[in-house]
C-alpha cells in the first residue's frame, strides 16, 4: 500500500534501531504473551511464547531480517485480538511449529496473526503492541511501528505549515532511501503496512529532502507532515 506525504512541521532523526532483528514492544498495560509466524525457506513456521511485561520489549528474531514480512500474535487477561487474517498453527505450551496448514489434524490450534511489514531493506525493525478504544468490554490489540531508543533526537525543519496540503499525520517511520520511481524523484518510508513517498518539489522542499541523501538506510525517522492524493 502506498501513500505521498508533504513532510511539514518537522522530521526528527531518532537514534538507530539495534543492528539487527525483530523487536517487539509492549505498549499496553497488560502483559502479553506473543507468538511470531515467518517465511522459512519452503516453509512456514509459527513459533512460541515470548511474555513481554508492560513497557518491555522481546526479540523474537534476532540477526540480520531475511524476510519483509513477519506475523504476530499477542494475546492477554480481557483482551480481543486483532488478526489480519493470516492464519499459523500454535499450542498453549512453547512451541515452534513447521507448517501452517491441518493444524487441528496435527494437534495444535489455528489462529488469527496480524502482519508486520519490515519494509524492502530493512535489516532491523521494531514494532509496538497498543491496545485500540475498548470494544464492549474488551479491547483490540494492535501493533504500531515504533522504537524502544532514547528521546535524544536531531530535528530538521521543512518550512512547511502543517495542515495546509492534505490530512495532518504524525508517525515513526523507517527510512528507506530516495530515488526516481515512474520518473517521480522521491524519499521513500514504510511503517504499519504503508510505504510513504516524499516527493522532491512536490510539495516537499528540495533542499530539505537532500539532507536524506546521505542518511543510512533503515534509520528511525519520527515525522510530521501531510497527506495527499
Amino acid at each position: 500500500m502506498k501513500r505521498t506525504i508533504a513532510w511539514a512541521a518537522a522530521l526528527a532523526l531518532l537514534p538507530g534501531l539495534a543492528q539487527a532483528g525483530l523487536e517487539i514492544c509492549n505498549g499496553t498495560g497488560e502483559r502479553q504473551s506473543v507468538s511470531i509466524g515467518y517465511k522459512s525457506g519452503e516453509d512456514w513456521v509459527s513459533e512460541g511464547w515470548w511474555n513481554i511485561a508492560p513497557g518491555e520489549c522481546a526479540e523474537p528474531v534476532t540477526g540480520a531480517l531475511t524476510n519483509r514480512y513477519y506475523y504476530y500474535r499477542a494475546t492477554s487477561a480481557g483482551q480481543e485480538f486483532a488478526g489480519d487474517g493470516y492464519t499459523f498453527c500454535t499450542q498453549s505450551d512453547a512451541y515452534t511449529i513447521v507448517g501452517d496448514a491441518d493444524c487441528e489434524a496435527r494437534g495444535y490450534q489455528s489462529a488469527d496473526f496480524a502482519v508486520i511489514d519490515t519494509g524492502e531493506t530493512a535489516k532491523s525493525h521494531s514494532h509496538r503492541i497498543e491496545a485500540a478504544a475498548p470494544a464492549g468490554k474488551q479491547s483490540a490489540v494492535k501493533g504500531k511501528s515504533g522504537s524502544s531508543a532514547a528521546d535524544t533526537a536531531r530535528v530538521l525543519r521543512s518550512g512547511l505549515a502543517q495542515g495546509q496540503h492534505g490530512e495532518p499525520y504524525s508517525d515513526r517511520l523507517i527510512f528507506q532511501g530516495c530515488d526516481f520511481f515512474d520518473g517521480f524523484e522521491a524519499c521513500t518510508f514504510v511503517g504499519n503496512g504503508w510505504k510513504f513517498y516524499a516527493g522532491y518539489d512536490d510539495p516537499t522542499p528540495r533542499a530539505f529532502l537532500a539532507q536524506f541523501e546521505t542518511l543510512p538506510l533503515n534509520s528511525l525517522v519520527a515525522v510530521t507532515g501531510d497527506l495527499f492524493a
